[in-house]
């Protein structure tokens, strides 16, 4: 189902207005629109504009009448039209319409009518496109001004999926699946539509081959690795307490389970791991530390500044790659008198465009994310009562102490501004 307001389309129904619906393939338009036809308990006809001919499907063909002596023409209309017998019309992919169709139909958009006759109890034409582009990415026809005005509402629908309608659908997976999708790079995401990732669901719970659904250049192991967590998902949620983290890391298979989900930034094993870690014994403790510094080491974490610019969280800032960063204190890090002040103060002397690029990137995650997701990535999973910041709140203190020119007078301002009325902090001075 496409990501579109449902009661604002059955407002436009209700007053007779013809819809324009762009948007790309697979987004749900022609369900959407399925639904609220059906819902409402119209008589409505599909047509695939592509494949229409104008005089068969609407004008009609001519037919010689012989009457009373004498000969001429008349039309033989579809049943449709002669009969009077639909109350809505919906043209999917209409800019891909031979452009006699797309004139034969611009007096039945407006004026509800074909060659003057008039269709009495039709009330609406709706139409889905794909849109133009300058890369041409849909074999599309140029809807000229004309026949766009004819329709009252022009709805551009999102490429996204709409989760009421996925979770409903596949209510053990369904969220596991979106989780997926939005963590894929944009370029790459593009490549699944919605349509698509209803098709691996289904697939998946068919028990065929993902891979056979899905591009490889999506990361299907990292989906089957988080469906493979679902059961564990809930085990770890019915930890309640510090000793039955313990008991529960006790168990060997428990441990390696929960140090796989923490590999692949599952936020829930992520949580348990920040929520329990310090409370239990060095030895279990161990094997997730050591994961951390082997990435400090070798390649993920903190391993170096563009790497930390790069696991800083999305313009979404999802739970998972925000606990990533702020599951190790960083003292853990920086052994023997090292520290991060130290680091981002030669940074600044030997690199200034690399430490400009991340005091952007921290710009970024504080001007576009929303106040839960900021409070979280502030304060952690215990919020800003606990009073504990975390490694992306010092980092940005750091990066203000470092360098006041890092962040432009205006940045400041905003970002002082927006902390202080989400609540994030208590006064407007972060930086």
């Amino acid at each position: 189902m496409a990501v579109i307001n449902k009661l604002r389309l059955e407002q436009y129904l209700r007053l007779n207005y013809n819809v324009l619906f762009s948007g790309r393939h697979g987004v749900g338009k022609t369900m959407v629109i399925k639904d609220v036809f059906e819902s409402a308990g119209l008589r409505w006809k599909y047509f695939s504009a592509s494949t229409l001919d104008p005089w068969v499907d609407f004008v009609g063909v001519p037919k010689v009448i012989d009457k009373d002596g004498k000969t001429y023409l008349d039309l033989i209309r579809p049943k449709f039209i002669q009969d009077d017998e639909i109350d809505a019309i919906f043209f999917d992919e209409l800019n891909r319409a031979p452009d006699k169709v797309l004139n034969a139909i611009m007096e039945l958009i407006q004026f509800k009518s074909i060659n003057g006759h008039h269709l009495k109890n039709l009330k609406v034409i709706w139409a889905a496109i794909n849109p133009e582009d300058d890369d041409d990415t849909y074999s599309v026809n140029h809807l000229d001004p004309a026949h766009v005005d004819r329709f009252h509402v022009k709805i551009d629908v999102p490429f996204d999926v709409d989760k009421d309608y996925f979770t409903a659908k596949y209510p053990s997976i369904g969220q596991t699946f979106i989780d997926w999708w939005k963590a894929i790079p944009a370029n790459v995401q593009i490549l699944v539509s919605p349509r698509r990732l209803d098709y691996a669901a289904d697939a998946f719970v068919n028990d065929c081959r993902l891979e056979d659904f899905l591009p490889t250049e999506t990361n299907v192991s990292k989906l089957r690795m988080m469906l493979k967590s679902l059961p564990f998902h809930e085990q770890i949620s019915e930890v309640n307490s510090a000793p039955e983290a313990e008991i529960f890391l006790k168990n060997i298979n428990n441990a390696t389970k929960l140090l796989e989900m923490v590999k692949v930034k599952d936020a829930l094993a992520i949580d348990f791991f920040v929520k329990y870690a310090a409370t239990m014994p060095k030895e279990l403790v161990e094997p997730f530390i050591d994961y951390v510094q082997a990435q400090k080491a070798g390649l993920d974490i903190v391993s170096s500044i563009e790497e930390l610019i790069d696991l800083l969280p999305n313009t979404e800032g999802t739970a998972g790659t925000a606990a990533l960063i702020n599951n190790i204190d960083f003292k853990i890090l920086y052994k023997n008198g090292g520290s991060l002040y130290n680091d981002l103060m030669a940074l600044n002397k030997q690199k200034k465009n690399l430490i400009h690029k991340l005091s952007n990137r921290c710009c970024d995650v504080m001007l576009r994310c929303h106040g839960p997701t900021l409070e979280r990535i502030f304060w952690g999973i215990e919020g800003k009562s606990a009073n504990k910041q975390t490694n992306f709140h010092e980092l940005v203190l750091l990066l203000s102490r470092v360098d006041q020119s890092l962040f432009s007078h205006a940045q400041r301002s905003t970002i002082n501004k927006k902390l202080y009325q989400k609540k994030i902090v208590d006064a407007m001075n972060l930086l």
